[in-house]
């Protein structure tokens, strides 16, 4: 994410182009790391596709 700006981009795993994502689309709870996995949903913003509902996904380190 970009720093206070209030917005960062994704770039998505399966290649295309960045996702815009807007800082209260991420609980306020949650803290990304730049290169942190996350699932989100892709949505119809005012400009372009938005990502929203996004949340960290789970290490795999963590999973085992």
């Amino acid at each position: 994410m970009a720093g206070t700006d209030g917005y960062g981009f994704i770039e998505p795993a399966r290649g295309g182009g960045q996702v815009l994502v807007r800082l209260s689309s991420i609980d306020s709870d949650v803290r990304l790391r730049v290169g942190e996995r996350v699932s989100y949903t892709l949505s119809v913003g005012s400009f372009a596709l938005e990502a929203v509902a996004v949340a960290p996904l789970p290490d795999a380190a963590e999973s085992d």
